[in-house]
């Protein structure tokens, strides 16, 4: 988010000439939409997350414990969006904000 705040108070057509999203290893999903409102950049990045396989094993009370079976390389992947926002008032940004997931 920081090196997105160096966009701040550019010109719509400024950030599009500047900004280099593969530097920090983002490919878009599409060009980025413009209107008189906002110039936003969609992007997609794949997120692992662990399966969990719980096996509930009981204590000396009778209650059930889950323990965590399985190693850390049983992962599942999810693509999911981030939409990079840039408001803008008269061309210019007057503000950032971040959509989704993946940000």
């Amino acid at each position: 988010m920081q090196k997105l705040n160096t966009y701040q108070g550019l010109s719509a057509e400024e950030v599009q000439q500047q900004i280099n999203l593969k530097d920090i290893g983002i490919q878009l999903k599409s060009p980025p939409k413009i209107n008189e409102q906002q110039l936003v950049y969609t992007f997609e990045r794949r997120v692992y997350t662990a399966m969990s396989s719980q096996l509930p094993i009981a204590d000396a009370r009778g209650r059930f414990i889950p323990m965590q079976m399985g190693g850390s390389s049983e992962t599942y992947a999810n693509q999911m969006s981030c939409h990079i926002i840039f408001k803008l008032k008269q061309q210019h940004v007057t503000a950032i904000q971040l959509k989704g997931r993946a940000c």
